[in-house]
């Protein structure tokens, strides 16, 4: 804008010194030196001036267009904070995301495994139930120690669960009133026997002391039987034995065992 104004100017002293020539000239004719000094001047004055304007304007725009504002330290440095502080949530907020998505599958397939463990749970436990009535039913399936022995000892109302698997009764029961106490020790006689008869092993006045390193099965007995009292407990072997390796010769996962627990006393160490 300030560089038309002065263009305009320049113009406007132009045309100005153009007519005061031609006045200059049509009037001051008979003094030509006179007028020539006098035209000298004015051009010469009127050249200065517009020199001095356009020297001045340029210099002027030379200057704005080489003249670049410095951006100060401090904004350059906020600038860089937000953008690394915005990049840093940027990378927190899928980090988040992405922990959440993996623990929501991990949840998701823990569900569907329970469920799924449940759902075949629930099949073993109608399977057996149907094996079990089946075995009841017809007496020779199975064989005399197969499982039918011990399916019709669960059933049968004299008895009681003494554990999973474990079902036992009173064949003598003593008049003691005095339950075995933990840290005593306990004499007995043990036997374990095939439904058949035919004896697996057996003991006779054993002496342990009652306590959690006991076998589970003798742990269980001992918590219901009293001196003086026989017990008998019905189970299947795999119940007693985890694994096939374990198992007396000649005997199945799912053959019936019984074993006699005699109670003789019991006495501090």
């Amino acid at each position: 804008m300030k560089k038309n104004l002065f263009l305009m100017r320049s113009l406007f002293l132009t045309m100005s010194l153009s007519s005061i020539n031609s006045y200059a000239e049509e009037t001051m004719s008979p003094q030509p030196e006179s007028s020539d000094v006098v035209k000298s001047m004015s051009v010469s004055s009127v050249q200065n001036v517009l020199t001095s304007v356009d020297n001045s304007d340029s210099s002027k725009s030379v200057t704005d267009k080489n003249h670049v504002t410095p951006s100060p330290a401090n904004e350059q440095s906020s600038d860089s904070s937000i953008s690394s502080k915005t990049s840093q949530r940027a990378g927190q907020n899928n980090n988040t995301s992405e922990k959440y998505d993996f623990e929501k599958k991990y949840q998701e397939y823990v569900n569907k495994i329970d469920g799924l463990q449940k759902i075949a749970d629930a099949n073993i436990e109608l399977l057996n139930k149907k094996l079990e009535s089946i075995y009841i039913a017809d007496k020779k399936l199975g064989g005399v120690d197969g499982p039918g022995y011990y399916y019709r000892f669960k059933n049968d109302s004299k008895s009681s669960v003494l554990d999973k698997g474990l079902y036992y009764v009173y064949t003598k029961k003593s008049n003691s009133d005095v339950n075995l106490l933990k840290g005593m020790l306990v004499n007995f006689s043990l036997s374990e026997k095939r439904p058949s008869g035919k004896t697996i092993s057996q003991a006779t006045n054993i002496s342990l002391a009652y306590n959690d390193d006991l076998p589970s099965i003798a742990k269980r007995i001992f918590t219901v039987a009293k001196p003086g009292d026989s017990i008998k407990v019905v189970t299947l072997a795999q119940y007693i034995y985890p694994t096939r390796e374990l198992l007396p010769s000649g005997v199945d996962p799912d053959d019936t065992l019984i074993y006699t627990f005699d109670i003789n006393r019991q006495y501090e160490k």
